[in-house]
């Protein structure tokens, strides 16, 4: 059977699985319906150890305040979980309450509910706490702040339920063997010294162990925010709008003329600095998945895994051993080989938020999906889910696990940098352009120098193609606003009073993006007058 056979057979049996999914969907509703109760649902992906049966305890305990309602969840595998939605968008069969990614402002306008009136008043759950009186946004710990939707269309469509911060795993019982009474290390440097201690120790006694267990998504998790940390004074030097954040997606506008190079010093310590540390890992790493990381480190083949706190459950089923935890070791400012480029440890806050959930448009009772998600994130419900799922909690006052405390949010640090693609789930030119080369970079014979020699012949071209595919975007999502400001501005002749500050805000998010992708059409049009 030939490569593309076997492709369209894949994805027949995909879309097949997703068709048949959401029909035993449909008829498990109609089923439930007969019970005469009022039937909500929620749909996420997560399907890692603990979060069902966190999900299942908070539907319980709310079921119990609201015997009349019945709450159930749609847990599906995220290899079909895209193909599932849009089937629901087609044929109006999506739950009430969706947990979806990446989401357009199309998307939302057509497919989901805005909950800004909601978040603005206080969570009846929240009574006799002190987040009494407080609007519901405010209760959570991020203040909402990546909330779908709010950027673009001023409005508040997702709600997280929880934080995903990403920490180093190590096998307890093989570091005492390799290392002693040797504390975590608290930086780079320190990281380093272990991982050499380990490689002699395998090397002595003949044992197959690496220091730290790869793939191509634990590459991720580790090389790629050890990456940032050289391009952190960068990403400050070239922000032409001088703010505390260089826009991060796509990070080709940081290599609009005049601003970064692919020659720049920083990003060749950022690959450097990849180079190193992929060299503790097991050869041929970036042809290997998550699963396959997990796998070698429970047979106590590799003495650390990074990855994210979703893991955990799954970590400790497959792991013979007791487990440590410990944050990924950055580069300090006073570091000899990459301090230099450094502002030191990044602030996690407001940018770990996850599991965020958004209300459907077909929902047979918003009102009811709605309530059920406040219960969710009030400090009762968030507090049941805390405690069985592991995860660190998303509302303010609730307790982290005592098992998975090392993974609480690091509320104060510098801003992260910026990195050319990244390692895995990229999209557009500047990735597949690092991708079909990085093998240059980690190689037996590996070196920054043959990476950027594989990469440099398609680069510009790359950065142009992914620059105008963001330009068309940032038109065609401001395109998209003028009929919602038509809509505001006949609502305002009838005398909504609302209407003006809604209009005011929304212009000036349609003025932002058409100014942004009007610079980048500029910066782009010199570029290619020179010689």
């Amino acid at each position: 059977m030939n490569v593309g056979k076997a492709a369209n057979l894949l994805g027949t049996a995909v879309l097949a699985g997703a068709f048949l999914w959401s029909v035993g969907t449909v008829l498990s509703r109609a089923q439930k319906a007969r019970s005469g109760k009022t039937q909500i649902s929620f749909a996420h992906w997560n399907l890692e150890s603990g979060l069902r049966e966190a999900f299942d305890a908070v539907a319980v305990q709310y079921m119990r305040l609201h015997p009349e309602v019945e709450v159930s969840q749609v847990p599906v595998p995220g290899r079909v979980y895209q193909t599932w939605t849009r089937t629901g968008y087609a044929g109006g069969t999506l739950p009430d309450l969706v947990v979806l990614g990446g989401t357009s402002d199309e998307m939302l306008a057509n497919y989901f509910r805005p909950l800004t009136a909601e978040v603005n008043t206080p969570n009846p759950y929240n009574q006799g706490t002190a987040l009494a009186d407080t609007p519901w946004r405010e209760t959570f710990l991020d203040g909402l702040s990546k909330s779908y939707g709010l950027e673009t269309l001023q409005e508040y469509y997702s709600i997280p339920i929880a934080a995903a911060t990403v920490r180093m795993y190590y096998n307890a019982q093989l570091w005492r063997e390799i290392l002693g009474e040797t504390q975590p290390p608290r930086n780079f440097a320190e990281f380093i010294a272990i991982c050499r201690r380990v490689q002699d120790f395998a090397e002595e006694k003949r044992r197959a162990i690496t220091p730290i267990a790869g793939s191509k998504f634990t590459g991720e998790m580790l090389l790629g925010r050890l990456f940032k940390s050289q391009t952190q004074r960068l990403a400050l030097e070239i922000n032409p709008e001088r703010n505390l954040a260089f826009p991060a997606n796509p990070t080709a506008l940081a290599f609009l003329p005049g601003l970064a190079s692919l020659d720049d010093p920083a990003i060749d310590d950022g690959y450097a600095i990849m180079r190193e540390v992929g060299q503790f890992m097991q050869p041929g790493f970036l042809e290997l998945d998550r699963d396959d990381a997990i796998l070698r480190f429970g047979q106590g083949r590799a003495l650390t895994l990074p990855t994210g706190v979703w893991d955990y459950g799954s970590i400790v089923e497959q792991s013979p051993f007791p487990l440590g935890i410990f944050e990924i070791p950055m580069p300090e400012t006073d570091d000899s080989r990459f301090g230099k480029n450094t502002l030191g440890p990044v602030s996690e806050a407001g940018e770990a938020s996850a599991v965020s959930f958004l209300v459907s448009a077909d929902s047979k009772h918003p009102d009811v999906a709605i309530d059920f998600l406040k219960f969710l994130t009030s400090q009762q419900g968030n507090q049941i889910f805390a405690s069985i799922s592991k995860w660190p909690p998303g509302i303010v006052g609730v307790k982290m696990a005592a098992e998975t405390r090392e993974f609480q949010p690091r509320t104060e640090g510098a801003i992260p940098g910026i990195s050319v693609a990244p390692m895995m789930y990229g999209s557009g030119d500047l990735y597949r352009v690092q991708a079909q080369n990085m093998h240059l970079l980690f190689g037996p014979s590996g070196s920054v120098a043959r990476l950027k020699e594989g990469m440099r012949p398609e680069f510009a071209s790359a950065v142009r193609a992914d620059l105008k595919r963001q330009t068309k975007s940032l038109r065609d999502s401001a395109r998209r606003m003028d009929g919602i400001l038509g809509g505001w501005e006949f609502l305002g002749r009838l005398g909504d009073p609302a209407a003006e500050a809604k209009k005011s805000a929304l212009w000036q998010a349609q003025n932002t993006q058409e100014s942004q992708a009007a610079w980048i059409e500029s910066e782009l049009a010199g570029a290619e007058e020179q010689p």
